[in-house]
C-alpha cells in the first residue's frame, strides 16, 4: 500500500472503531498478530484485548469521538495527533473503576500505527490520562 492508502486506512479505523463502535472492523483491518503498546494499559497487547478495551471505553464514554488534528505518514508508519472527547456516562478504569460522573472530557494524544499489506500490525498510544483523571475530578488540576 502507498503512504496515502495507509493514511486513509487509519482515518477509516478511527471513524469505524472509535467513533461508531464497530468492533467487527478490528478483525477486518488489524492483523491477527497485531501488537498494541500503551504505557497506561500494559495488559492490552493483542487484537482481542484491544477490542475489549475499545468496548469498555465506549461504554464509559458512549458519545466518544476522536478527531485527527495532524496526520503524518512515511513508509509503513502513520502518526496521528488526536483530540479525544466524550461524556463520562459509565464506569471507567481498569484497576479501580470510576463510577459515571456525567463530566465531559477533552484530551490530546498521539498514536503511531505500523501498517503492512493493508492491515494494522502494531500501534503506540500516548494519551494524556492525567488530564482525563483531572477532568473527571479524580485528581487536582495543577496550574
Amino acid at each position: 500500500m502507498s503512504v496515502e492508502e495507509n493514511k486513509v486506512l487509519v482515518c477509516r479505523v478511527a471513524e469505524a472503531i472509535w467513533n461508531r463502535g464497530n468492533l467487527a472492523y478490528v478483525d477486518e483491518t488489524y492483523r491477527s498478530d497485531y501488537l498494541h503498546h500503551d504505557p497506561n494499559l500494559p495488559a492490552v497487547r493483542t487484537r482481542e484485548n484491544f477490542k475489549r478495551w475499545v468496548a469498555a471505553s465506549r461504554n464509559a464514554f458512549p458519545d466518544f469521538h476522536i478527531t485527527h488534528e495532524d496526520l503524518i505518514a512515511e513508509h509503513d508508519r502513520v502518526m496521528c495527533r488526536v483530540i479525544l472527547q466524550g461524556t463520562h456516562a459509565g464506569s471507567f478504569g481498569l484497576l479501580t473503576p470510576i463510577p459515571a460522573t456525567g463530566k465531559p472530557i477533552t484530551v490530546a494524544g498521539v498514536v503511531i500505527f505500523r501498517v503492512a499489506e493493508g492491515k494494522i500490525v502494531e500501534d503506540w498510544y500516548q494519551i494524556d490520562n492525567l488530564r482525563i483523571m483531572q477532568q473527571l475530578g479524580q485528581l487536582p488540576r495543577v496550574g
